[in-house]
């Protein structure tokens, strides 16, 4: 119990910061829903642990190396995470992208 007592402040901004990244979660689920996506408890899982990933890489970088406000991390966080879809697919376009040059390069080695 005085564990709790001493770390109250950490908890407490734990917590906030896991409902505010959940609400935006929340907000890209219901989106998707509206554009036809055939919502499951799988897809909601999935859904929601993208967006925690995207929103503790957000909190990482303006928290711990831009050091901005909380309230203003927490919000930054769960933006990030709703549109974590649009990061995933950029992603994929950047490595794409890559292996695709990559693939070019290793062919005009082979075949000068």
């Amino acid at each position: 119990m005085e564990w709790i007592t001493i770390h109250s402040k950490q908890i407490l901004d734990f917590f906030l910061f896991l409902i505010i990244v959940i609400m935006g979660a929340i907000v890209k689920i219901i989106k998707q829903v509206k554009q036809g996506v055939k919502a499951s408890w799988k897809w909601f899982l999935a859904e929601a642990i993208v967006s925690v990933f995207v929103a503790l890489l957000v909190y990482g970088f303006f928290d711990q190396f831009l050091h901005f406000n909380k309230l203003f991390t927490y919000m930054v966080c769960a933006w990030c995470g709703s549109f974590s879809t649009i990061f995933h697919k950029r992603m994929e376009d950047l490595l794409g992208a890559f292996f695709d040059k990559l693939k070019q390069l290793i062919n005009e080695k082979t075949n000068p």
